[in-house]
């Protein structure tokens, strides 16, 4: 499901932050790859094993929510920047598990992005 309409759904208007921060699949993507490089050579190094980690786009989307729990967890608790990415961040991982609810889904629309991206239509 998007996570424009996620965040609709859930009474939260995004600011279109793709300006700043790159298309979501190329950064997402982007990040996903450094942290599975970064993960199996630390892994290397501290046990000589080499075991290679794969994360994807929506490993790095969950992952950036923990930090924000961790965040208003140790931090400012009351502080409302990290709720509100939370939520961002949950509507992005939404999109990226690629599940869209029937009643969001037009007759015969084609819910491929044309980048290899498929969703699955749940009842």
């Amino acid at each position: 499901m998007p996570r424009l309409l996620i965040l609709e759904k859930a009474g939260i208007i995004s600011k279109g932050r793709g300006k700043d921060h790159g298309p979501l699949y190329r950064s997402f993507g982007g990040i996903a790859a450094m942290w599975s490089a970064y993960l199996s050579a630390v892994h290397y190094a501290r046990t000589g094993d080499y075991r290679e980690f794969a994360l994807n786009r929506r490993d790095v989307a969950q992952m950036l929510i923990h930090l924000k729990q961790m965040r208003a967890e140790f931090g400012n608790e009351s502080e409302p920047d990290n709720y509100v990415d939370i939520a961002g961040y949950a509507a992005i991982a939404g999109e990226l598990s690629g599940v869209y609810l029937e009643e969001d889904v037009k007759d015969g629309e084609n819910i491929n992005d044309g980048k290899g991206f498929r969703g699955e239509v749940v009842r």
